[in-house]
């Protein structure tokens, strides 16, 4: 009995959400007259083009293989949310400096929902694996297909367990460790939640230290400890690489004592090798999504409210018209041709921290750790 009201209401929810696509498609057939962006063929009804994306399994490859076939700009569907992918530093300076304010915006998802205090999170990122699955279906979210949802909010939860129990000891012991002079970060943001809540009167104080603690913990980790480890495996696939970065620590520092924050700003070299991992490497090989608030115009074509947009960085990084030698791992390039191209996100050819206003907030925080870190590694080991 129980399977037949399963598959009774599953029958139902697949046939209000055809009808809800069809609507959507003849909506936008009707109104869509303005020129729009090459689509690829082959979207299927309710899944619209996730299909395609089985041709690799790393999602920033798969829409780099599309680009390739249907140029540096195209629109796909993940589920029934069109989204615009776009693949040259070009059309990403349009995207993300000319029409910055458009595509503000995060899209809100299960992810954002359950993992991020609901958006309370400055910084967060929905990437991950479980995206194909749940970006694309939302009207199939109450059966929790797979058990996403499921482990998601248990996951949430432990970790709001953690965050609580951090925030609830600073409250204790406050003030004695201002006067004893011990302040870290939670510290500093217990002495200012009235500034905090009156500029985000839709969140609670305590939610936004949590999430805003979460957001440095999270984004701050996996991304370093990436970028590093690819570093290492780069250079000692390299060893004239590995060479002279040794021989620039040696000239710089020496051997007589460790390296310290002082001699970062005189190891060129280590900086240029930092910048061509995260060229080659970088840690979000697809921007963060962001979705737009208004109609825009991006390169000639129409972009509607409330489309997704996917910038692929893998893509920009490699493009054969700004980097001679693509593929290879030629740290020297940032100390002759490309000297002046920065990561700081003015510079559109090489945005691993993404640009604009929603640029990853960590990105002074990452350059002063990696090098140190990689400069320590090289030196001691």
């Amino acid at each position: 009995m129980e399977h037949r009201l399963l598959a009774k209401t599953c029958a139902f929810a697949t046939l209000f959400a055809l009808l809800v696509y069809l609507y959507r498609v003849t909506w936008s057939r009707r109104s869509n007259h303005k020129r729009q962006p090459p689509v690829p063929a082959g979207s299927w009804p309710l899944i619209g083009h996730l299909r395609l994306l089985a041709s690799s399994p790393l999602s920033h490859i798969a829409l780099a293989n599309l680009a390739d076939k249907y140029g540096p700009i195209f629109q796909i569907k993940f589920g029934v949310h069109p989204v615009l992918v776009v693949s040259s530093w070009e059309l990403a300076e349009e995207c993300l400096a000319k029409n910055d304010k458009v595509f503000v915006n995060r899209p809100r998802t299960l992810a954002v929902e359950q993992l991020a205090y609901n958006s309370a999170m400055f910084g967060f990122s929905p990437y991950g694996p479980y995206w194909r699955e749940l970006h694309a279906l939302p009207f199939l979210r109450w059966l929790d297909i797979g058990g996403y949802e499921k482990n998601m909010m248990r996951t949430a939860k432990q970790l709001d367990g953690i965050l609580q129990g951090w925030l609830e000891e600073h409250k204790r012991f406050h003030s004695s460790e201002k006067e004893n002079g011990q302040h870290d970060f939670i510290d500093t943001m217990l002495d200012i939640p009235h500034i905090v809540q009156d500029k985000l009167s839709s969140f609670e104080s305590n939610t936004v230290i949590k999430a805003t603690c979460l957001a440095m913990i999270s984004g701050g980790i996996d991304t370093t400890t990436t970028t590093l480890t690819w570093a290492l495996s780069l250079l000692l696939n390299n060893p004239h690489v590995l060479k002279k970065a040794l021989d620039e620590l040696d000239t710089i520092v020496g051997k007589e004592r460790l390296v310290n924050d002082s001699d970062m700003e005189n190891l060129v070299y280590l900086q240029a090798i930092i910048k061509e991992t995260t060229r080659l490497y970088p840690a979000g090989p697809l921007s963060g999504p962001r979705v737009a608030i208004n109609d825009c115009n991006i390169s000639g074509y129409h972009v509607q409210a409330g489309t997704r947009l996917f910038v692929n960085i893998h893509k920009i990084h490699r493009d054969p018209r700004v980097w001679p030698d693509p593929y290879e791992f030629r740290p020297e390039r940032f100390l002759t041709t490309h000297k002046h191209v920065d990561v700081r996100g003015q510079n559109f050819e090489l945005i691993p921290f993404g640009s604009g206003r929603r640029i990853c907030h960590g990105i002074s925080f990452s350059f002063q750790i990696m090098p140190f870190t990689l400069a320590t590694l090289l030196q001691a080991f």
